[in-house]
């Protein structure tokens, strides 16, 4: 099939490579762009997995949020 000027791949569509280079990708997809480099979707994971983990950390370490309920209750 074409559209525009450009192929569609319709069979296999998991190993197409993503198009956005923000960490975005389709379903099943085996690699994250992210700016020029792929990664594989297990390690994209694991790194974001390990940020969340960081910050949640330093919410709960510094009281963030009882502080900032204090802050608009009063």
């Amino acid at each position: 099939m074409q559209l525009e000027n450009s192929y569609v791949q319709k069979s296999d569509p998991i190993y197409q490579l993503p198009s956005s280079s923000i960490g975005r990708a389709h379903f099943l997809a085996p690699y994250k762009k992210i700016g020029g480099f792929l990664l594989e979707t297990y390690w994209f994971a694991v790194v974001i997995l390990l940020i969340m983990i960081f910050f949640g950390y330093l919410t709960y370490m510094n009281n963030f949020f009882p502080k900032l309920l204090n802050r608009i209750t009063k």
